[in-house]
This record gives structure tokens, sequence and C-alpha cells, in this order.
């Protein structure tokens, strides 16, 4: 097959490695064959799109097959299935070839066209990742033991879609603080170095006293007449025993001695003692460490949520912001509280703040810089307005990286604080093209016309901005 008959092909149902005679009869007039991966991607070409691929039983290096597939510009999106499992293929296959696959195939493109995404367009892990899990529904984000890494797990797709394997766990946590992924099963529960964020540890039983890890357990013996302890061979006499200090026999345990409940012994100081110390030494860097120090981790597979269908289908993307401090409401339901707190200033004489905070040039950022460094981003701008509102302030959504808030019985003067806090975002002196823009406006106004959002423009547009 040329490149040319290849080209004229937009949806095929390819076969990769050797096609049995038995296979040949059932499968030979749908499929088109290559012999392997390099054939395969030598007759490619970018303007195609391929949903199903199956690998055959003799394919070599089948994992990394898989990889180099879900980190193409076209083909990640492909619906992959193996006739002999590896590694790999259970995070990053759709599953076995088998007599149903025509069904599942179908299900797949049906749903991939409903969902109407410009494959050449992503560029976002983000959104490869709610879509590929939108469209294959029973597909989970699986994480993948690999001792060869100092995290011990990673998550295959997140690599093969630009997420940084030493990132992955933080960019996890985020989307999954922010509702869009929902966990699944726990796979394990893994413990990191604090000084390197390593899984390679050795745990060492140590001295409580000296921290020596040159310990032995000992068997004891306590003599009740003189109170003598000592290692039980020394108590040891024909074939009796006998205190080594004041020479008594000793003829019944519980009457004439006993056993010391201190049962280890320090070979450096010493020392006897009953439960020796743990500690975990890294492989990594070396660094001692107490187990209650330790990093700890849980390693989930992960599921689509409702909120993260909803916003692959709307084709959103960092649009939101998850405050926990305060109320969010619409931007009618704002402007209808702007002018009741208008209203109620005029009447009482009170005075409040409404400001706008504006995150500028972030798509830039994120072209730039990841969209795991824009997450960090967006998680440290939260962690700071979450610091500087109160319970009864109100913030509104009022467009995309644009936050609206109502602070009541807060002067102009008194937002200093919110600049204070914000200006600590780390990210902001890292990178001169990104900042952020904050205009406050006070209340009340005796001119408030009813086109409350109009106003509110027009305010703020006479107002001169702070720019972090």
């Amino acid at each position: 097959m040329n490149k040319q008959q290849l080209n004229d092909i937009s949806l095929q149902k390819i076969w990769i490695g050797e096609l049995k005679d038995i296979d040949f009869l059932v499968y030979g007039h749908e499929f088109t064959v290559f012999n392997d991966v390099e054939h395969f991607f030598s007759a490619f070409e970018a303007q195609s799109h391929f949903p199903l691929i199956v690998f055959a039983d003799n394919i070599v290096n089948q994992g990394e097959a898989l990889k180099k597939i879900r980190k193409h510009e076209l083909l990640w999106q492909s619906c992959i299935l193996v006739n002999t499992p590896c590694y790999l293929s259970e995070a990053l296959a759709n599953g076995l070839f088998n007599k149903q696959s025509d069904d599942f195939y179908n299900s797949v493109i049906t749903r991939a066209t409903s969902l109407n995404l410009s494959l050449n367009l992503v560029d976002s892990a983000l959104t490869k990742l709610l879509s590929f899990m939108w469209i294959y529904k029973d597909n989970s984000l699986l994480p993948v033991h690999d001792l060869s890494i100092n995290s011990v797990y990673y998550y295959p797709f997140l690599e093969c879609f630009g997420v940084n394997t030493k990132d992955a766990m933080s960019w996890l946590s985020s989307i999954h603080r922010r509702k869009l992924l929902q966990t699944d099963k726990l796979i394990d529960r893994v413990r990191y170095c604090r000084h390197c964020q390593s899984g390679h540890l050795n745990y060492v039983d140590s001295c409580p006293s000296c921290q020596s890890i040159d310990i032995a357990s000992v068997s004891s013996l306590h003599c009740f007449n003189c109170g003598h302890v000592n290692g039980e061979s020394k108590f040891k006499e024909g074939i009796g025993l006998s205190c080594p200090n004041c020479h008594t026999k000793l003829r019944h345990i519980g009457v004439d001695y006993d056993r010391p409940i201190e049962n280890q012994k320090c070979n450096q100081c010493h020392t006897s003692f009953v439960d020796a110390d743990v500690i975990a030494k890294c492989f990594h860097c070396q660094t001692s460490n107490q187990v209650d120090e330790l990093i700890v981790q849980n390693i989930h597979s992960y599921n689509i949520s409702m909120e993260g269908k909803s916003l692959i289908r709307l084709g959103e993307r960092f649009d939101n912001f998850n405050l926990t401090s305060t109320d969010s409401i619409n931007y009618s339901h704002f402007e209808w509280v702007v002018k009741w707190q208008n209203q109620l200033a005029v009447r009482h004489q009170q005075t409040h703040s409404i400001v706008k905070i504006e995150l500028k040039n972030l798509a830039q950022f994120i072209a730039e810089n990841g969209e795991a460094r824009a997450i960090q981003l967006i998680d440290e701008f939260e962690s700071r307005i979450n610091e500087s509102i109160r319970t009864t302030d109100i913030c509104c959504l009022a467009g995309e990286h644009t936050l609206l808030l109502m602070l009541p019985n807060t002067t102009i003067e008194h937002l200093s604080f919110v600049y204070q806090k914000l200006k600590g975002i780390s990210l902001l002196n890292k990178n001169s093209d990104f900042s952020l823009s904050i205009k406050g406006i006070p209340l009340p106004s005796k001119e408030m016309p009813d086109e409350i959002g109009v106003w509110l423009e027009q305010q703020f547009a006479a107002q001169q901005e702070s720019v972090l």
C-alpha cells in the first residue's frame, strides 16, 4: 500500500503485525495490514486519522509502540486493541481484540463524532485526557509500577500527553480538586523521602538511644535475689541455671527469676530496649528519614467526573476558580447584589467595595510554560484569594480569567491587604509576560442606573489598575 492510497482513506481499520491464515479469512478484507509499527509510521501521513488499530501477537516492544501512537499529534485518540496484553496495554490500550470489537468501535466513532473535537487543534493535556475519557467511557486513568523512576508509580497517559512525570501527582491533585476527575480505586500507598521525593527507601531498625543500626536480639534473665540482669548464656551452669553475681540456683521462672521485656541490645552504646526505632534511608540521596516525616502519597486510578464531562462538552478551559472561603454566584445575581447593597449603603451610610481581578496573558503563559505550570499558578492564586476574603464576601466569575469580589463594609483604602496577598504569588516574579490586574470601586453611588452591568464596566474603565 503506497502513501497516496493511505491518504485517500480517512477512517480505516489497521492491523499491525502478522495476519495469520485464519485471521486473514475472517478479517483480511477489513484491515489494512502493516508488518510492524515502523512500517505503519513510514506509510502514514499526518492528514489521516485511524480510529481502530489492532496489534497482532508478534509485536516487539508493544509498550513502546503504544506510547508512540498515544504521543502522535493525530493518533493519540485512536481505538487500540491488542491480541496479547503487555505491561502497558491496560493503561494505554482500549482492551483485547475479539468478536465484539466492531460494536465497540462503532460506539467509539459515534461518541467521537458527537464530541466534534478538532484533533489537530488540541494541544492541552487536560483537554486530551478529558476528551479521551469521555469517548472511551469505560476507560480509567491507570498508574503503572516502574522501579526505574523515583516516584515508583507513573501515569503513562499523562506522560504521552506531555505532563512531566515529576509534576504528574501535583497536576492530578489539582485536576481532582477542581472535580474534573474522580478517584476510582486506591491502587497503593507510597511513602517518599522528604528531601528528594524518592520512593526507593530502605527501612532499618535502629537503637532508640544512639540511632545505630548495629543492634541484635538477645535473651536475658533477671535474678530476683540480687537483681542482676545479663544474657541467658551467662546464667547457665551445667544443666541448670545459676546467677553469675550471687550464685543463687535459679529453678523456677516467676519465683527465682524472669525474662526482662527488653529483648534487644545495641552493640555500640549497649542500651537494652523493647522496640527499635525505624529509620527510612533513601537509596537515592542517602537521607535518613523518620517514618512519621515521610511524604505519604495515595496512588489512585481515576475516572472522568460529571463536571469533567460538562467541561469537555462545552469546550471551556481555565475559566473557573475554586474559592472555598466564600459564596460564588453568577453574573446576573451579582448585579442584583450590587444594586441591593448600594441601596443599603445609601440608607444606612455604609461603605462597600467591589474588586475586579483579571489574569492577563494566561493563554500565552500556557503556551510558553505548559499547562502544569498554569495549574500551579491558578492554585496559588486561589490560595491567596481564599486567605484574603471572608465568609461574608461574595465572588462572581465575570468572564474568562476574571473575578469580581463584593466586599461589604470595606473601604477602598482597606484593599491593600488583598494586594499584598496577591503580590506573594511566586510565579508573578518569574515571568514578566504574565500579570494580575486589580481595580477597585467604592459603594454607595447615588447615581447608579438600572443597567448595573454597564455601570460596572464604566466604573472599572475609569479606574487606574494596579498591575502585579
